[in-house]
């Protein structure tokens, strides 16, 4: 009596559990299937991180890198953003220049301006400003625009107190320039430009 009281005992227990099991299961499928509706094809794409090892490249190596991938030495790069249909003088070297410009970094940050000061007048091509300018203002026309991009084997010169805030450590510089007029050489404009106390001498300082 008591063996048929304990089996019949234990067959309830079974058939208790095996429901609960069975409940289990099923809940555990359907979270699945819910799971996998929602997932995207993209989701399954294994994540690879890749841990660099060593210092940070400095900045001389991002631009020799640079310099590498473009072929040889990086070089101004031009935009006529605007050009007077009639051009009687292009600038040429040793020409007498007079613009304003706004200058940018390379995040597009305006780092200087001539604008609210006085415009800037140089000799072209004699070396009075950073080599890229220096070329790539050669051809402008009085009141023509131009976007002017410097890399930094030519942005590099002893700066002048007028440049004074243009940053030394820029892979590239922007410059739009705004050409107000162009003199063609003379001997005259030349004594005059030198002449810096307009005494109608020269002395060895303001030639030197």
């Amino acid at each position: 009596m008591f063996r048929l009281l304990f089996v019949q005992f234990f067959f309830i227990i079974f058939i208790f559990s095996s429901g609960r099991c069975s409940n289990i299961v099923e809940t555990e499928t359907q979270v699945l299937n819910e799971v996998g509706k929602k997932r995207k094809p993209e989701d399954s794409i294994p994540i690879i991180e890749i841990h660099g090892e060593g210092q940070p490249m400095t900045a001389a190596q991002i631009r020799q890198l640079e310099e590498l991938s473009n072929g040889g030495p990086l070089d101004i790069k031009i935009e006529k953003t605007w050009r007077p249909f009639d051009c009687p003088r292009a600038a040429r070297r040793k020409d007498f220049i007079t613009f304003h410009y706004k200058a940018f970094t390379e995040a597009n940050k305006k780092c200087d301006q001539s604008y609210g000061r006085e415009p800037i007048r140089i000799q072209l091509g004699v070396g009075m400003i950073i080599p890229g300018l220096d070329k790539g203002m050669r051809g402008m026309c009085d009141t023509e625009l131009r976007k002017i991009q410097v890399p930094y084997r030519l942005s590099r010169k002893r700066k002048s107190k007028v440049w004074k805030n243009i940053p030394n450590e820029e892979h590239w510089l922007t410059f739009n320039i705004e050409m107000l007029s162009v003199e063609p050489w003379s001997l005259d404009l030349q004594f005059n430009f030198l002449d810096i106390n307009n005494d109608s001498l020269l002395t060895e300082n303001e030639i030197f």
